[in-house]
């Protein structure tokens, strides 16, 4: 809230509201063959990553992930934690992310699972 004084000598109040806009988290995953990170794909046609991570978000979380993929391009997208992983004696703690795709993001997918295979996830 401003008052000032106009130049008539009258008092205005003026009211700026100022709303801080919501960022999501931010996440970067990087999947390659050999990669802790890898795509999910859901037995709807869901799809998403699953993010090697000790630092788990909650379930139904909203996040921006940037997708590195090996020999692609990077994707940009939103997602939604769906399911979180405990640390196993083969496998990393983490959390899966169903993902908001895109018709590039499915062809890139179906390209990168020539290579590496997704693993499938029911939510």
């Amino acid at each position: 809230m401003t008052t000032t004084l106009s130049s008539s000598g009258a008092f205005r109040t003026d009211f700026h509201l100022h709303l801080a806009p919501y960022h999501l988290p931010e996440l970067e995953a990087s999947v390659a063959p050999q990669s802790m990170d890898c795509f999910w794909e859901g037995l709807d046609g869901e799809l998403g990553v699953v993010l090697a991570t000790y630092e788990e978000l909650p379930l139904e979380s909203q996040v921006r992930l940037t997708i590195h993929v090996s020999g692609e391009a990077s994707l940009e997208t939103t997602g939604t934690v769906r399911f979180l992983r405990a640390e196993q004696r083969d496998g990393w703690p983490g959390m899966g992310i169903e993902v908001d795709p895109s018709e590039e993001l499915r062809a890139t997918v179906h390209r990168f699972a020539r290579r590496r295979p997704s693993l499938f996830h029911s939510v």
